[in-house]
């Protein structure tokens, strides 16, 4: 089926069924504006260990004379490594960070097409949620893969619906923005299996299943990511190459399954997303998100099969998968982007249908956009103010103790985590920090140790005594960690010194 039966046989997500006047585009760009410049703000600051890392593997690149595939380790998102290749370790934070910045204004702007509505309430309200929403906020303004990731899975749901009803220019497009939200994020892959299953439903014939009808929604889903295969197969090449180079594919941590995790992690994003007040639990969170789906389920989908199952396929289905498959390191809000995105996209529909309800329903539906946005804008103001984390304000406070007679010398409790943080501000802010590894503190005495725990976890007084050397370190201050990014800190200085 060629492209012209494929416009006439489904309405795209991204046709807008209502005309733009000029109050709605002024609308629209000031938006727009508005996430442009809370990303801009919110890349302000030196970089935390997570983006340290891609400058780590670069380092690692040229002291092999290796190319970017040669880097087979989980932290390596290709296409920002490569970002960060070029613009170089010693540009300007906001330069490091200008990629992300631009996706993540993209995104803004795409996540208004993303919504089918009669008016341009739901259109507004999507850019208005990813524009203010504290994890997009976050992500798209900071030097890591996410940003491209949400923008190509915004972008990959706006294509599937064409691709399945045979459009070939949607199915070149939609394998595009496949590989490229692979090469920004390897998690992708979890999106695009929901994309499939999907496209799967869309297939499916009607009636009572059987064994062809089976084998051709099978044929039909294949077709409809034909194109996604055949990019993705140089991008596995590439990664094989890089395990058989390497000797192997690292995963820098990973923290096994547990239910708790799973909660924490999909109800904490949820949390977020939605404003919800810091002390509210995440299983509270992820409750009300439910039931959001519920209702939109039973409100505004119960016609439309195909949005139906987009909502219930994302945001029920996949971390259910997720969950059903026990994956390590579920704990981390961001590997339910995916599920979150389309958990955005649902409120929108709820609330587009809502406000076309009469007074009473569109009030009730502002005033809740209104306090998911006011819960997000205090996040947000949180990030600008305090940054992702306070790592350069710990090595300035412990560069200010030098006496002049020599370096500072710094320790701490963990070096693969901690040492890249202190001789890249040391040299980024022109410290006169030295770091000592964690078996030379005997040889060597340094002054200070720092830890990057949960402050709840480390003493007060912490001994790292071994036999023939007595040391104590004292603990002298804490930089807690809030929010989606960065590290703490508990600063320990050696006892009577």
């Amino acid at each position: 089926m060629g492209d012209g039966a494929a416009s006439g046989a489904v309405v795209s997500r991204s046709s807008l069924p209502f005309r733009i006047s000029t109050p709605v585009g002024l609308a629209a760009g000031a938006i727009l504006v508005l996430g442009l410049v809370l990303r801009i703000l919110g890349a302000r600051g030196e970089l935390w260990f997570d983006e340290l890392w891609s400058l780590l593997l670069i380092d690692e690149m040229k002291a092999r004379h290796d190319l970017l595939w040669g880097l087979a380790l989980d932290n390596n998102h290709y296409l920002n490594t490569l970002y960060l290749y070029l613009v170089g370790a010693d540009a300007p934070t906001l330069l490091q960070r200008g990629l992300s910045i631009l996706l993540g204004t993209i995104t803004v702007a795409v996540a208004g097409l993303a919504v089918r509505s009669a008016t341009a309430a739901g259109p507004l309200a999507a850019m208005a949620l990813f524009a203010v929403s504290y994890p997009m906020v976050n992500y798209g303004s900071e030097a890591r893969g996410y940003a491209g990731l949400i923008l190509m899975t915004l972008l990959a749901l706006l294509l599937v619906e064409r691709a399945a009803a045979g459009s070939n220019s949607a199915r070149r497009r939609l394998g595009l923005v496949n590989v490229l939200g692979t090469m920004f994020q390897p998690i992708m892959l979890g999106g695009l299996a929901a994309e499939m299953a999907w496209a799967g439903w869309m297939h499916l014939p009607a009636g009572r299943p059987t064994r062809r009808g089976v084998l051709a929604t099978i044929r039909a889903t294949a077709l409809t990511f034909s194109w996604t295969v055949r990019l993705l197969i140089p991008f596995a090449a590439i990664i094989a190459f890089a395990v058989l180079h390497a000797d192997g594919y690292r995963i820098a941590g990973t923290l096994p399954f547990t239910a708790q995790g799973f909660v924490e992690g999909y109800g904490g994003l949820l949390h977020l997303l939605l404003g919800l007040p810091e002390e509210t639990p995440a299983w509270l969170a992820l409750t009300i998100a439910m039931a959001a789906t519920a209702a939109a389920s039973a409100l505004v989908f119960k016609a439309d099969r195909t949005r139906l199952a987009l909502y219930l396929i994302f945001v029920v289905g996949l971390p259910l998968l997720m969950f059903v498959a026990r994956l390590p390191n579920m704990q981390f809000p961001r590997y339910y982007l995916a599920s979150g995105i389309v958990f955005m996209l649902a409120l929108c529909d709820l609330f587009a249908w809502a406000w076309q309800r009469g007074a009473a329903w569109r009030a009730t539906a502002l005033v809740l956009l209104l306090a998911i946005l006011v819960g997000n804008a205090f996040a947000d103001a949180r990030l600008l103010k305090d940054g992702r984390d306070q790592s350069a304000a710990v090595m300035q406070m412990i560069g200010q103790s030098a006496s002049g007679a020599g370096p500072v010398l710094v320790t701490s409790d963990q070096d693969l985590r901690n040492r890249p943080v202190v001789e890249y501000l040391a040299r980024r802010l022109n410290l006169p920090l030295t770091y000592v590894p964690t078996a030379e503190i005997c040889a060597k005495q340094p002054v200070w140790m720092l830890s990057s725990s949960v402050d709840a976890e480390m003493p007060d007084a912490l001994d790292t005594s071994v036999v023939g050397c007595k040391k104590m370190f004292i603990k002298q201050a804490a930089f807690p960690h809030w929010g989606l990014s960065g590290l703490p800190w508990i600063v320990y200085r050696a006892e009577n010194q």
